[in-house]
């Protein structure tokens, strides 16, 4: 089941129902798996390589105290069961969100046109701290929260930190195409958290 955005938009992502994933077969209890994918190859998935690692690094080290150095420990549980995994405590940024690397990364790529402003669709964390990271960086931020997950302190939160709150259609999904025809009828750039 495919839910795209208007053909005639310029957006880049779509959401696509993958599959259902059943989380107690006894109860028939199951959620529908979403992913995003580019309209022009869907089947393609975002391939990060290490030197575009790198860059971004290079690139957030700039600002100086934005991100925190968090501690990386190793999982005492796995390595008992043979595992040598390590944990990254993201909780220790700012916003105490693991998505403060990924805002400020976006943030810090637009060009100057770009900086007048961006939006995202967002059910609580990205948006805290995408308003977060664009009131440090003075760059103005609009989030589409749909009307299913409104809850007046994240409301709040955002607006807080100087952002315009909107609310969207009921779900994440109708919320996400809002946000995307907003984007293109104002020129902001969409944020995707």
């Amino acid at each position: 089941m495919e839910m795209e955005a208007r053909k005639e938009d310029n957006s880049t992502f779509s959401y696509s129902v993958v599959h259902p994933l059943s989380r107690n077969k006894a109860l028939r209890n199951f959620w529908y798996v979403t992913e995003k994918g580019e309209k022009s190859k869907p089947e393609e998935r975002l391939k990060i390589s290490y030197d575009e690692i790198q860059s971004a690094l290079s690139l957030m080290r700039i600002k100086d105290k934005t991100i925190q150095m968090t501690p990386c420990d190793e999982s005492q549980l796995l390595r008992k069961n043979g595992f040598e995994i390590f944990l990254k405590k993201e909780l220790h940024q700012i916003t105490g969100s693991v998505k403060a690397r990924g805002a400020v990364y976006s943030l810090l790529r637009l060009s100057n046109k770009q900086c007048k402003g961006v939006i995202t669709t967002s059910t609580g964390s990205f948006a805290h701290t995408l308003c977060h990271f664009g009131k440090e960086f003075g760059i103005p931020v609009n989030v589409m929260i749909p009307v299913s997950e409104a809850v007046a302190e994240k409301i709040d939160a955002c607006l807080h930190l100087g952002a315009s709150v909107s609310l969207a259609s009921y779900d994440i999904v109708e919320a996400h195409k809002e946000a995307l025809k907003k984007a293109q009828d104002k020129g902001l750039v969409y944020i995707d958290g």
